[in-house]
């Protein structure tokens, strides 16, 4: 039997040369939740972009400011670490949850990002 997985991203901004976290949204891998995260934070960018090359950026993040290179991203890849690490559990398939979707969402995945966040930046899509 053939079940759709409904999969969340966690999209999130890094402040790479202070090492800080600025933002982050939990959506799906589309341009219109990146779309999302960079409205939040694009009064925030001074200088250039840099991403791998997963295709929607390119929808929403200026040309002139982009930089495409797996190289320059080993800071936020270092928050994707901490991240899987924390979120492990919610991929078991032996979980069952009893709560709705975004309830859920909003008390594992705020409570568990905000261990490392400590603040109210957060979007839950």
């Amino acid at each position: 039997m053939w079940v759709k997985k409904n999969y969340r991203w966690i999209w999130i901004a890094v402040n790479r040369y202070e090492k800080k976290f600025i933002n982050f949204i939990v959506g799906d891998g589309s341009a219109q939740t990146g779309q999302k995260l960079w409205n939040e934070i694009e009064d925030q960018i001074d200088g250039k972009i840099a991403t791998d090359y997963w295709q929607p950026y390119e929808h929403f993040i200026p040309e002139k400011d982009h930089v495409q290179s797996k190289a320059e991203t080993y800071t936020v890849e270092g928050y994707n670490s901490i991240f899987r690490h924390f979120l492990a559990r919610m991929r078991r398939k032996t979980t069952r949850v009893s709560l709705p979707r975004d309830r859920f969402w909003n008390i594992h995945v705020q409570n568990r990002l905000g261990v490392i966040v400590k603040s109210g930046v957060s979007k839950i899509l």
